[in-house]
């Protein structure tokens, strides 16, 4: 089944459709599914603060949505040899049934928030000629969205565990240790810290050596993730 595009231009709503088609596509043992799920409980929800009035800054929100979403895009679509190193492990290990879900939905969110947050964040403030300010209406949200995911993967542990199938006995303890070590929280400062350091670097080879680096390291986390 073909994937669905995204277009640079898509509004924030058209986001969270484009994930529920794209899930739509995927195999029963593709492990992109588990994280597309995630991906859209966390879209939608962000939808939503927007569309009820409570975010502080809804151009930021909105734009940097969609850039993220078109770098997820990116990884999937892309020749598997030319793509990002963050998403390489995803896209090599994707129809391994000895991986459980979690593990997939964790090394996604490695490749999408060490690798990809990061660029996101830059062409956003470029995009929108606003530099990255931690006193920013902007910043609000992006800390606002740390509450999301954090409620999302508590829920998301059962959701794995019950809708996919998994055995609970046996997977509960490595669970809780794997998301222990892998921080959304941290991994989401880690991001706009190194935007911001990008952002200090002159265009050309320092930009690209500083997010080449953190593309190889995202790359190296995702392969240990899914052993």
């Amino acid at each position: 089944m073909a994937l669905p595009i995204l277009a640079d231009d898509a509004t924030l709503p058209e986001v969270a459709t484009w994930l529920a088609e794209l899930g739509a596509t995927f195999a029963p043992d593709d492990g992109f599914r588990y994280f597309n799920a995630i991906y859209l409980r966390v879209t939608e929800r962000v939808v939503a603060r927007v569309a009820d009035g409570q975010a502080f800054d809804a151009a930021f929100v909105s734009r940097l949505d969609v850039t993220f979403a078109l770098s997820y895009q990116d990884g999937l679509r892309g020749d598997a040899d030319a793509i990002a190193r963050a998403w390489r492990p995803m896209r090599a290990k994707r129809h391994d049934r000895s991986i459980a879900p979690i593990r997939f939905a964790v090394a996604g969110m490695n490749a999408h928030i060490n690798r990809d947050l990061v660029t996101a964040l830059v062409r956003t403030s470029h995009d929108l000629d606003q530099p990255l300010d931690r006193d920013s209406a902007g910043y609000r949200d992006y800390r606002a969205v740390d509450d999301i995911l954090g409620a999302l993967m508590t829920e998301a542990k059962e959701f794995l565990l019950t809708d996919f199938g998994e055995s609970i006995d046996h997977a509960l303890g490595p669970i809780d240790d794997l998301l222990e070590i892998w921080s959304i929280r941290a991994a989401r400062a880690n991001a706009w810290n190194n935007a911001e350091i990008s952002q200090t670097l002159p265009h050309g080879l320092p930009r690209d050596l500083h997010l080449d680096s953190i593309d190889r390291t995202a790359g190296l986390l995702g392969r240990t993730l899914l052993l």
